[in-house]
């Protein structure tokens, strides 16, 4: 699948100038729904910037393509500190995932201090995650042979290690 058959794609630079990038699947774009998938495009963006840090330095929405090349100044923003996104296909039942990079860590204040990756702490019940949640289940699709199918995201936890 392409960004012309909706998929939104965002990849961020972290503190050591590594780049991480999470692709979100979406509806495939059409000249009758082209306006209302990129309000839902902007919406999840927004919602990603309340979880993410590092510096966004590349957004694909269809032909529209924003960069920047600064990277952040904070050396707690690295790719590998990411929150893992767990989300069901409705109708199969199908467990999918996807990694959003540079995780906040005043969003991760939640994440007991001194782990070494695989804490589990699911941020999806309220505040951001919960808002992420409505605006990731508003976009994202998958495509499969059967059709279309709306998806319903499970649990965003933290991957990934801190120094």
């Amino acid at each position: 699948m392409s960004v012309e058959h909706g998929e939104f794609v965002q990849s961020y630079k972290d503190y050591d100038n590594e780049v991480g990038t999470v692709t979100f699947p979406g509806t495939i774009l059409t000249a009758v729904n082209f306006a209302a998938q990129l309000t839902l495009m902007g919406d999840l963006a927004s919602k990603v910037a309340l979880l993410t840090g590092g510096t966004l330095i590349k957004t694909e929405r269809k032909n529209v393509i924003i960069t920047d090349a600064v990277k952040p100044t904070d050396a707690t923003f690295q790719r590998e500190a990411a929150w893992l996104c767990r989300y069901k296909n409705v109708d199969t039942g199908q467990i999918l995932h996807l990694s959003l990079p540079c995780m906040d860590p005043a969003e991760a204040a939640v994440v007991p201090e001194g782990w070494r990756g695989g804490t589990y702490v699911d941020i999806v019940a309220a505040g951001n995650g919960l808002d992420f949640k409505t605006a990731f289940e508003a976009y994202v699709k998958v495509y499969d042979a059967a059709g279309v199918h709306a998806v319903t995201l499970l649990e965003i936890v933290h991957v990934g290690r801190r120094n």
